[in-house]
C-alpha cells in the first residue's frame, strides 16, 4: 500500500512524498521537492491511472502559485518512481497572458472524455481574467501521458459574467445526470457548477472504385471515339458511431461533405457524371450506422498522364443536433481526420502478358576520387549511371544507401550526346537501420522507355565530424513499379579508402633561449637553456599523435647540453633514446653553416605520446638543462649555433595534415654561442700613463729649444724702470705703499 502527501520543504519550495505500509507502520518510500520558494508546490494533488487498469500511472502536482512573467501556475507531471528516484519532467500550463492565474489549484480526474479509452483530467485557474477564472481539460495519450496542450478551455464568462474564482475546486468523473456521461461539478465564490459532457462521434470514411482501375479503352484516344468515356463508379461511405458510452440513444447529425477529383490539377483528368465538374457537395441528416452513395465518374477528354492515379479527396463537417432528453448537442471528437483521399488507377500498358518487364541497371564511380579526405573534402561526387533495355519501367526509382556522415545535397544530369535527357527528382529518405542513410531518386517520372540510359552526378555533403571507418561503402539499387524481382544488375556496391584530414601545429616559443656568450676563461663554465616548444589541435577530432624531439648532447666525446623534456603533465609518457651522429667528420661541415645539430653531434631523441589530443587543445614542452662552452673550441668557429628540432607525428594510414599545412608538423630552435676576447685593462693603463708622460717631456723641451722661457724673461727685464724703492723678484714685482705717487 502506498500514499501520497505533501510534506513542507526545509527551503520553503514544497515537497510531496509518497508513504509505504510496512506492517502497521507509513514510511517515506519517494519523495520531489518543487523548484520555486512560494511556489505552493504540492497544494493539490492528484493520481491518474491513464489506461484505467487499475494501477496509478501519474501523480499531477499543482504549484498555483509559481510565478512567471506571463504564465501564473503549472503543473507536474510525475510518473510513479521506480525505487526511490522520482523525477517530474514534464509540466502543464495554462494560456499565457495570466501571470496572476493560480493554475493548478485545483484538480480532478474526468475518465474517458472522448473515447479514446484514456483517462482525461481538468485543471482549475480560478485567477485567470481578473479573479473570474477558468477550467481547462487535458486528455491523455498513449505511452501513459497527459497532452500538453488543453483541447478545452472553459472560462467563467461563458457561463456567467458575475462568477468569481471559478475553478477554485473541483470534481469529476461522476455521471450525475445518469446519462452515462462523465460530469464536471466546478467550485466558484458562492456558487457550485455542474459541467455535462456532450456525445461524443466519430467518423469513418471509405471510398473504393469499381472496376479497381481506369481501362485502356476508356483513356485511349482513338479517332472515331466519343469524348467522353465512362471511367468507372466511386462508392464513398461514412460510417458514425460514438465515441462515448452514453445512454442517449440514437443521434442525429448534420453532415455536410465535399468531393473533389484531382485536387491540385491545373485541368482534372475525371468528372463527376452527376455535375459534370470535378467537384460534389452533399448535406444530409444521419443517424448513426453507415452510410453509401455511388458516383459514376467520366473521361472527359484523352488523358496523357496515365501513370499517376487519379485522386478522389472528400472534406466533411459534422454538426450534432440536439437530444431529445437533455437538449445535448452531440460533437465531433477532438483530433479526428475530417477528410479523406483514394486513388483510382490506370491499367498499365504492358503487352498481352499485362506483365511490364523492364530490365534495369545500375553503376557508380566516385568521379576519379582515390582517397576520401574527411575534414578537407566536404562533397562527394558521384557519378551515376543508370540504363533500361527491357519494356517501359514505371515509377523508377535509384535508391543510395551511405553511412551517417554523408547527407544528400544536390543531383545534376550529364548530357550525352544522342541520348534523351533525364528528368531526376532525389531526396533523403528514412531507413530502417539508424547506422545508414539513404536517398531516392526518381529517374524519368513516370516512365522510362525502353532502350534509356543516362548519367548523372549525385553530391553528398561529409560532415567534417564523420567518423566513416578506414573505408566508406556505397550502396545503389534500381527499382520500379514493375515489381520485378532484384537482379545483379539491378544493385550495386563502392568502396572508397577514408582518411581524415587534421591540423595540428608545433611552434616555437619566444621564451625560449636564443643567445649567450662566453670567452675562453669560460670554456669550462655552463648555462641553462631552454627550448620551448608548443603543440596545438586546430582540428576539428580528438587524435593520438607523437611529439618528437631531436637534442644535440655531445660532440666528439665533449659534452655540449645537458637537456631533460619537462612535459605538461607527468602522465605524459616521454622516452628518451640516444642516436650517433649521421656525419662523423664534423670539421668538414660545421665550418659551411656554423650549426650543431644532430647530423654532426650525437644526439638524444625524446619521444611523447599524447594518446588522445583534444580539439582545440594546446601543450606546451620545454627542452631544458645546462649547456656547456666547453666543446665550442673543437669547431674552430667563433660563433655557433645549437639547433633543437621538434616533429610531430600520427598515423598516416588514418590521419592526413590538411593540404599546404605540412609544414607545421616540425618547427626547430636555435641558441647562438658567440666566443669574445676579453682584454687586461693594466696594461693599457700603464702604457697610457707612460706615453703621455714621454708627450709632455717632448713638449717642454721643444718649447725650451725654441726659447719659449728665455724671450719672455728678458723682456720683462727690458720693461722694468730703475728704481731703488723697488725690490724685484724672478717674476714678480714689489712696491713700497709708503713713497708718493711720481
Amino acid at each position: 500500500n502506498r500514499r501520497l502527501g505533501p510534506w513542507g520543504s526545509r527551503t520553503n519550495t514544497g515537497k510531496v512524498v509518497i508513504f509505504t505500509q510496512i506492517f502497521r507502520w507509513w514510511k517515506p518510500n519517494a519523495e520531489v521537492t518543487g523548484t520555486q520558494i512560494g511556489s505552493y508546490f504540492g497544494a493539490a494533488l492528484c493520481s491518474v491511472d491513464v489506461d484505467s487498469d487499475g494501477s496509478t500511472d501519474l501523480i499531477l502536482i499543482g504549484a498555483p502559485h509559481y510565478y512567471e512573467q506571463t504564465q501564473g501556475g503549472q503543473v507536474s507531471m510525475c510518473p510513479m518512481p521506480r525505487w526511490s528516484k522520482w523525477r517530474c519532467e514534464t509540466v502543464l500550463r495554462g494560456e499565457q497572458g495570466h501571470p496572476w492565474g493560480r493554475f493548478g489549484e485545483a484538480l480532478t480526474v474526468l475518465g474517458d472524455m472522448n473515447g479514446d479509452k484514456l483517462t482525461d483530467v481538468a485543471i482549475g485557474a480560478p485567477g485567470e481574467q481578473e479573479n473570474r477564472g477558468a477550467v481547462y481539460i487535458f486528455h491523455g495519450v498513449s505511452g501513459l501521458d497527459i497532452g500538453l496542450v488543453h483541447s478545452q478551455r472553459i472560462t467563467s464568462s461563458q457561463l456567467s459574467l458575475r462568477l468569481q474564482y471559478f475553478g477554485q475546486s473541483l470534481s469529476g468523473g461522476q455521471d450525475l445526470t445518469q446519462d452515462g456521461l462523465a460530469d464536471l461539478a466546478v467550485g466558484a465564490k458562492g456558487h457550485v457548477l455542474l459541467l455535462r459532457s456532450l456525445p461524443v462521434l466519430k467518423v469513418g470514411v471509405s471510398m473504393r472504385f469499381a472496376p479497381v482501375e481506369v481501362a485502356k479503352a476508356a483513356y485511349q484516344c482513338w479517332e472515331e471515339v466519343p469524348a467522353t468515356l465512362e471511367a468507372g463508379e466511386a462508392m464513398v461511405c461514412l460510417t458514425i458511431r460514438k465515441g462515448s458510452l452514453d445512454q442517449i440513444g440514437d443521434i442525429q447529425s448534420s453532415v455536410s461533405y465535399d468531393l473533389v477529383l484531382d485536387p491540385g490539377r491545373l485541368i482534372p483528368r475525371a468528372i463527376f457524371n452527376e455535375t459534370k465538374n470535378w467537384t460534389l457537395t452533399r448535406r444530409k441528416i444521419l443517424g448513426l450506422g453507415d452510410h453509401c452513395e455511388t458516383m459514376k465518374l467520366l473521361l472527359p477528354d484523352c488523358v496523357e498522364d496515365i501513370v499517376t492515379p487519379i485522386t478522389l479527396r472528400l472534406n466533411f463537417s459534422l454538426v450534432g443536433n440536439p437530444t431529445s432528453s437533455g437538449n445535448l448537442r452531440p460533437v465531433l471528437a477532438v483530433g479526428s481526420q475530417d477528410f479523406s483521399t483514394a486513388s483510382l488507377p490506370f491499367e498499365k500498358n504492358c503487352g498481352q502478358d499485362h506483365l511490364c518487364e523492364g530490365d534495369l541497371s545500375v553503376s557508380f564511380s566516385f568521379s576519379g576520387l582515390q582517397t576520401l579526405m574527411v575534414g578537407s573534402s566536404l562533397e562527394l561526387n558521384v557519378t551515376v549511371t543508370v540504363s533500361n533495355e527491357g519494356e517501359d519501367s514505371y515509377g523508377t526509382v535509384v535508391t543510395f544507401y551511405y553511412p551517417e556522415g554523408l547527407s544528400y545535397r544536390r543531383v545534376s544530369e550529364i548530357q550525352q550526346p544522342h541520348q534523351r535527357p533525364l528528368h531526376l527528382a532525389c531526396e533523403a529518405e528514412s531507413t530502417e537501420n539508424k547506422a545508414w542513410r539513404g536517398s531516392s531518386c526518381s529517374i524519368n517520372h513516370p516512365i522510362l522507355q525502353e532502350g534509356t540510359r543516362g548519367t548523372f552526378i549525385i553530391t553528398f555533403d561529409v560532415s567534417y565530424k564523420a567518423a566513416l571507418g578506414d573505408r566508406l561503402l556505397v550502396r545503389a539499387n534500381a527499382s520500379s513499379e514493375n515489381n520485378k524481382p532484384a537482379t545483379s544488375k539491378t544493385t550495386f556496391q563502392l568502396e572508397l579508402p577514408v582518411k581524415y584530414a587534421v591540423y595540428t601545429v608545433i611552434s616555437r616559443q619566444e621564451e625560449s633561449t636564443t643567445y649567450f656568450n662566453f670567452s675562453s676563461s669560460d670554456e669550462n663554465s655552463k648555462k641553462e637553456a631552454k627550448h620551448r616548444y608548443r603543440v596545438n589541435n586546430l582540428s576539428q577530432r580528438d587524435l593520438d599523435i607523437s611529439v618528437t624531439f631531436w637534442v644535440p648532447i655531445l660532440l666528439d666525446g665533449m659534452a655540449v647540453w645537458d637537456v631533460a623534456v619537462r612535459a605538461p603533465a607527468q602522465s605524459l609518457p616521454c622516452v628518451a633514446e640516444r642516436e650517433p651522429p649521421q656525419c662523423s667528420d664534423f670539421l668538414t661541415k660545421i665550418p659551411k653553416s656554423s650549426v650543431l645539430d644532430c647530423s654532426i653531434a650525437d644526439c638524444l631523441r625524446i619521444r611523447c605520446d599524447i594518446p588522445s589530443f583534444g580539439v582545440q587543445e594546446e601543450l606546451d614542452f620545454i627542452l631544458e638543462g645546462n649547456l656547456s662552452f666547453g666543446w665550442v673550441s673543437q669547431t674552430l668557429q667563433k660563433k655557433v649555433e645549437v639547433v633543437s628540432v621538434a616533429e610531430i607525428a600520427f598515423n598516416t594510414s588514418v590521419y592526413s595534415q590538411l593540404p599546404g599545412q605540412e609544414a607545421f608538423l616540425r618547427a626547430q630552435m636555435e641558441t647562438v654561442l658567440e666566443e669574445h676576447e676579453v682584454y687586461n685593462p693594466t696594461f693599457l693603463m700603464v702604457g697610457s700613463s707612460v706615453g703621455g708622460l714621454l708627450l709632455l717631456a717632448l713638449i717642454t723641451v721643444a718649447l725650451y729649444k725654441l726659447g719659449f722661457f728665455k724671450r719672455q724673461y728678458k723682456e720683462m727685464l727690458d720693461d722694468k724702470p730703475e728704481d731703488p724703492a723697488t725690490l724685484s723678484g724672478e717674476d714678480f714685482i714689489c712696491e713700497d705703499p709708503n713713497l708718493p705717487l711720481s
